[in-house]
């Protein structure tokens, strides 16, 4: 009886690992390796104002803001954001698409820790990265980002 109640327990667990290990994760593999490494900011362009007609754009750098900013993916499926070399966040990534435009082009939509509220898109070429973070479908500030990176 006591050999049964102790592969119960076993059984249990090794349930538990497997349910833990099986949850969905995006590892990037084939085209969606080409995010993995360091990426630094080189400027954003940014509009605002143009829900109401009058937008305005400039365009913001690093020599601009005094910050530097970095994103990093590693292949097991996580994305970081550094804001003068101090992590801000890391989280893990689940596709929404990820498309191939060209051979080297991809265009891309990421939840971040499986939250709607967090949403990546972007493209990627090369040694090139362009995203919108956060992405915001309708802005009540009248605000678009898109940032540009290069890879390290």
């Amino acid at each position: 009886m006591h050999k049964l109640k102790s592969f119960s327990i076993f059984s249990y667990m090794i349930a538990g690992i497997l349910l833990l290990v099986s949850c969905k994760k995006d590892r990037l593999k084939d085209g969606e390796s080409i995010l993995i490494g360091n990426w630094k900011w080189l400027y954003t362009q940014r509009t605002h104002g143009w829900c109401s007609g009058e937008a305005f754009y400039e365009v913001l750098t690093p020599e601009s803001t005094n910050n530097d900013y970095e994103v990093s993916f590693v292949e097991r499926g996580k994305i970081s954001f550094f804001k003068n070399a101090k992590r801000q966040g890391k989280y893990r990534i689940q596709f929404e698409y990820f498309s191939k435009l060209s051979e080297s082009s991809f265009v891309f939509q990421m939840k971040l820790n499986n939250d709607t509220t967090k949403i990546v898109e972007g493209n990627v070429y090369n040694d090139t990265l362009n995203i919108k973070y956060p992405y915001i479908e309708e802005d009540p500030n009248c605000e678009n980002y898109l940032n540009f990176f290069v890879k390290e």
